[in-house]
């Protein structure tokens, strides 16, 4: 059983998920923009023209309609990117929020312990870290679609009682699930092989769970029917084969499975593995220990989702899948993992006594907070690297300014463009980086630069958004 007695302190759990957030706030500010983000910098930008944008992308590009709006919205209007650092920090929040209320029958001090975990996991597990939540585009694209997912997930775990204290308390609510399916809806069409992950997750718990505990509550099926509506417009878009042709091809299904190993194998983290290898331990040994389906349940379905999100990219082209797409993958196993130790961590013999030894405690809250320093250290070596690197930027924005005006007042026309390459100071757990055409990736740092190519699509993205009609990235020049 579940101890459900012990006092809770949420002012303290909040102060630190506020502050986390107001972190993310700060990095998301620093990190300049990259690569998508001046492909979709519309000027001059009318709400007006919004929903044509929408339509043309659905029928010729992408079928992610909640994520492109939010995009276009973020980089086209005045106030855009500050209302993306103050949203990207509210997502990391909610992350944390949803975490601390699944724990909430663990002990106070144990719980802090396994926030603080969660903190450091997130932080240094995902092998794109800086690419797909700090980055701007690639937050919106993943980091948001995967926290709004994981919302639903919550909802659906009290709804049907995934946990043991949910079997005390759950009624029907069908205004509370209303908003809950329009969140459903919105979620589903913001990324494609996590929608379908989800969708296959949620069918398979239903199935499970009508089985063993009867009558499915009708607030799910709502936010399912929700779920579904998202999905069918997601997936039914003509764009899909029409990006589908221009990006590549899809394999034959077995081929295509040995990419996604592959990929997943060569992508993923040391940390990242061993932390799913310990997850999965975790839950049979936790399971065989207590006998009790309360325990597993939850991180089982966060698991579920995100083993079936690798089975869905074997429908992609095969040049889609690269890393960040194991995003969503990272991110349930990682939730997974510390749903799982909460949960043991809170379990109790069929006496009623706990199992932990006196030692437990104490090893459990050092552990946590040792974790939390060694990311705070890290944490702050990012935020100077981005803060070196959007000086950079702005630098050579001031370069690329005086070059046009040089340029027009000799020919009357403006020239192509060379500005110099942007530069990232090693140091602290990450020493090296992987460069393919102007991109450097290494954890939580990301730059993907113009290329020395000015008939590239970062190129032709990054001139159309500066209103010049061409840019190369010169290697040669001293960098700034």
């Amino acid at each position: 059983m579940i101890d459900h007695d012990q006092p809770a302190n949420d002012k303290q759990a909040y102060i630190f998920i506020a502050v986390a957030g107001v972190a993310i706030y700060f990095l998301s500010a620093e990190v300049p923009r990259f690569a998508d983000d001046y492909c979709h910098v519309i000027a001059p930008f009318r709400f007006g023209d919004l929903t044509a944008l929408l339509l043309s992308d659905y029928h010729g590009w992408t079928g992610r309609l909640p994520a492109v709006a939010v995009t276009y919205l973020v980089f086209s209007t005045d106030h855009g990117l500050l209302w993306f650092h103050l949203a990207n920090g509210a997502a990391v929040s909610l992350v944390l929020v949803v975490v601390w209320r699944q724990l909430s029958h663990l002990h106070h001090i144990q719980r802090m312990a396994v926030l603080f975990l969660t903190c450091t996991l997130l932080w240094f597990a995902p092998h794109r870290f800086g690419e797909v939540v700090l980055w701007k585009s690639g937050a919106i694209g993943y980091l948001w679609g995967c926290v709004l997912t994981l919302m639903i997930c919550h909802f659906l775990s009290s709804r049907l009682r995934l946990n043991l204290r949910d079997q005390e308390n759950s009624r029907s609510q069908i205004g509370t699930a209303m908003p809950i399916a329009c969140m459903a809806l919105i979620s589903f069409g913001w990324l494609e092989h996590l929608s379908i992950a989800m969708f296959a997750s949620t069918t398979l718990l239903f199935a499970w769970c009508q089985r063993i505990n009867g009558a499915i509550p009708r607030d799910a099926w709502v936010i399912v029917a929700g779920s579904a509506l998202g999905l069918v417009i997601l997936i039914t878009a003509p764009d899909n084969y029409v990006r589908a042709s221009q990006i590549g091809y899809v394999d034959y299904a077995p081929i295509q499975l040995l990419d996604v190993a592959a990929v997943t194998w060569q992508q993923l983290t040391p940390l990242m593995l061993g932390l799913t290898a310990a997850t999965l331990v975790a839950t049979v040994a936790g399971y065989m220990r207590f006998r009790q389906l309360g325990i597993i349940m939850f991180p089982v379905f966060l698991m579920t989702i995100a083993v079936m999100s690798l089975l869905a990219l074997a429908a992609t082209p095969t040049p889609a899948v690269v890393g960040r797409a194991l995003f969503p993958f990272e991110f349930f196993m990682t939730i997974a993992a510390v749903m799982i130790t909460g949960n043991l961590l809170a379990a109790h013999n069929e006496d009623g006594k706990p199992w932990q030894t006196d030692a437990v405690h104490p090893t459990v809250v050092i552990a946590g907070s040792l974790c939390l320093f060694v990311a705070l250290l890290d944490i702050a070596h990012v935020g100077l690297t981005y803060h070196d690197l959007n000086l950079q930027h702005a630098r050579r924005d001031a370069l690329l300014l005086d070059q046009v005006s040089m340029a027009a007042a000799e020919t009357g026309d403006t020239a192509i463009i060379a500005l110099p390459p942007l530069h990232i100071r090693e140091g602290l757990f990450h020493t090296s980086h992987s460069t393919r055409n102007g991109s450097q990736v290494a954890g939580r740092i990301y730059i993907s630069d113009i290329t020395p190519d000015p008939t590239h699509w970062r190129n032709r993205c990054y001139a159309e958004a500066q209103d010049i009609p061409s840019v190369v990235l010169d290697r040669s020049a001293k960098h700034l």
